[in-house]
């Protein structure tokens, strides 16, 4: 599966997700008498909608959140999925110089590290992309692509 698919299925997601909180939000604000409107108000602040207004966000930001940790735990990711996630290479230092670094640890590739690579072509010391993904990450830390299969 490509990048598009990953962020097709995140959008599409996200927009499923948008759409059930605005109708939830608005059977909840057409059910309640008490919001005054603007032209009702001439833009004084009651303190009653304000409380209203404070709940509806704190609502908000637990329900996004709420959603966001069901999205990170829906499949455990254990050694074997990642052995099959992951291509290995023995690194051999080349003559020209170039430091060549994992952008995990920061710490140069040496002769004879074996080394991870992911389905997006990424590379990792092998040791450092499993510890990245036992930890529940579930993405390239470079190009953010998914990494759990399908």
């Amino acid at each position: 599966m490509g990048l598009d698919y990953h962020i097709y299925n995140q959008q599409s997601s996200f927009d499923q997700l948008t759409t059930e909180f605005i109708d939830d939000v608005t059977t909840e604000i057409e059910s309640d008498d008490d919001i005054t409107t603007e032209s009702e108000s001439d833009n004084d602040i009651d303190i009653d909608d304000m409380i209203y207004l404070l709940g509806l966000l704190e609502d908000i930001l637990l329900y996004v959140e709420g959603n966001e940790d069901e999205d990170e735990n829906d499949e455990e990711v254990t050694e074997e999925i990642i052995g099959n996630m992951i291509k290995t290479r023995i690194h051999r230092d080349t003559d020209d110089g170039e430091e060549i670094i994992c952008v995990i640890c920061q710490c140069e590739y040496e002769d004879d590290e074996t080394i991870g690579t992911l389905e997006c072509q990424h590379e990792y010391h092998e040791s450092c992309i499993k510890e990245w993904l036992l930890k529940g990450k579930r993405s390239c830390p470079i190009c953010r692509s998914s990494v759990l299969p399908s």
